[in-house]
């Protein structure tokens, strides 16, 4: 699914899913999850809008919303040609922190759980 040509689909996508984490095991365990948003690249450079990163920020807020998380990292797809920078890079390292320290605080016996959601 893809946030911009599938919106509603998605968002549907997103709240099921959250419900599932943050219910899991009959209400018992609350499973740590982020969400990783990829083709960042491909988002920014296809946007027909005078500022790309605006929209992209509007697309991880709206995701942040349907997916009940704070913590959505918007990621490139790191394929051969796409471009890379810094704050990609940032953002890469963010996403995996937040996973690991939000892993090693839940409880959750011996399940830990990664979700990623491709494309914007």
């Amino acid at each position: 699914l893809h946030w911009r040509d599938q919106q509603d689909e998605m968002q549907k996508y997103l709240h099921k899913t959250a419900d599932v984490f943050k219910n899991a095991s009959w209400n018992t365990v609350e499973f740590p999850y982020v969400v990783a948003a990829t083709h960042r690249d491909e988002f920014l450079k296809d946007v027909q809008k005078e500022d790309p990163m605006s929209a992209l920020q509007k697309a991880v807020a709206g995701i942040k919303k349907f997916a009940l998380t704070d913590h959505v990292y918007a990621i490139t797809n790191y394929k051969r040609g796409s471009l890379t920078s810094a704050a990609v890079n940032e953002e890469t390292f963010d996403l995996l922190a937040q996973l690991v320290t939000k892993a090693a605080k839940q409880e959750t016996s011996s399940a830990k759980c990664f979700v990623c959601f491709e494309g914007l």
